[in-house]
């Protein structure tokens, strides 16, 4: 396999080039155990990192989990992160300038959990959290209708009928819970 790895290497950088070249990278990171890993115990963790950028995908591996795996992997890319918010990635986006962009599907999985946990069946009905997943509701609807067409097209119907919701989700966010408005960061809706 190693062989293998040497012979494909102008090829895997070539990928690289095109993931990182385009404006906007999606990254994620996946934990599972390898047996009889050399130097690692057996009920450690080592991690894969998914990377999507463009028409590529690539996987690399990893026995570490840190900071240090981003920004060697993206090395001095400056566009946009879309990541689910796992804070190892901070520095390579502080250092390289890169807008951080969340994800859809992790948002309304934290909605999630704050409505499971609420014990009262009638207030569920109106909870904030019960709010905030019918607003995913509306914006997954809308994908599912546009998934058919072109990047271009999509991103077209997006900025049309999403980011009106995005923009209200933003304005019910701040007015739901005033102590978001005045403790939040760099957090701005974006639309791709």
């Amino acid at each position: 396999m190693i062989k293998y790895g040497i012979l494909v290497k102008s090829l895997v950088n070539l990928l690289r080039a095109q993931l990182l070249a385009g404006h906007n990278v999606q990254m994620d990171e996946a934990r599972w155990q390898v047996s009889k890993e050399l130097g690692k115990a057996a009920q450690s963790l080592s991690s894969t990192w998914i990377q999507r950028g463009g028409p590529s995908i690539a996987f690399d591996y990893s026995q570490s989990r840190s900071q240090d795996v981003p920004i060697d992997l993206l090395g001095d890319y400056t566009g946009c992160l879309q990541t689910d918010g796992y804070e190892g990635y901070n520095k390579v986006c502080g250092d390289n300038g890169i807008t951080q962009l969340g994800c859809w599907a992790h948002v309304r999985f934290k909605f999630d959990e704050a409505l499971k946990s609420q014990t009262n069946h009638m207030k569920r009905k109106t909870s904030l959290a019960n709010q905030a997943l019918r607003c995913n509701q509306l914006l997954y609807k809308i994908e599912k209708e546009i998934m058919h067409l072109t990047p271009t097209a999509r991103q077209t119907l997006r900025q049309e009928k999403a980011a009106p919701i995005i923009n209200g989700r933003r304005e019910w966010l701040d007015q739901a819970c005033p102590w978001w408005s005045s403790n939040r960061l760099l957090v701005k809706p974006c639309i791709i």
